[in-house]
């Protein structure tokens, strides 16, 4: 993981979907993808409490904490969908080791965002079970492709 830290790895991991890599290599970018997502989680989730500690001051102006919560949630939103671009290219690059089509690796991004607005979605259409049966879904496809990209051999 050593060698992966450098910035010519880093252009080469997580700027396009042209190339080839390992499973040792996959599971390096994902642990890399991984604490960038906690980070970004946490900050959100102390930023956010912070907010609501200010807001319960009553010297806050409540118009000031509404525009700037709505400018940080975005911020992080982006920086979210930044780890989940970075998770399609190294994950087409590992679908390029095993020969498959290197746009595999967006199903999984999107069905995050599927659960992600599941409860939106679901209450519609499937009313009762709609978000146990989106979150059953969800995990199939995360464990298709923990088990197709981290654990099957490929050319390299």
């Amino acid at each position: 993981m050593a060698g992966m830290l450098s910035a010519e790895n880093f252009r080469f991991l997580f700027r396009n979907d042209k190339g080839s890599i390992d499973r040792s290599t996959w599971w390096g970018a994902m642990a890399m993808l991984a604490i960038a997502w906690i980070l970004v989680a946490l900050v959100a989730t102390g930023v956010t409490l912070l907010g609501e500690s200010l807001a319960a001051d009553e010297k806050a102006s409540m118009l000031g904490l509404l525009t700037q919560g709505v400018y940080l949630s975005a911020l992080f939103n982006i920086l979210i969908i930044l780890v989940y671009v970075c998770y399609y290219f190294v994950s087409a690059k590992r679908y390029n080791d095993l020969g498959k089509s290197p746009k595999l690796g967006l199903v999984l991004p999107a069905a995050i965002y599927i659960v992600t607005f599941s409860p939106i979605l679901t209450d519609q259409v499937l009313p009762v079970y709609g978000r146990w049966v989106m979150f059953a879904a969800f995990l199939a496809v995360a464990a298709w492709q923990v088990r197709d990209l981290g654990f099957r051999k490929g050319q390299l």
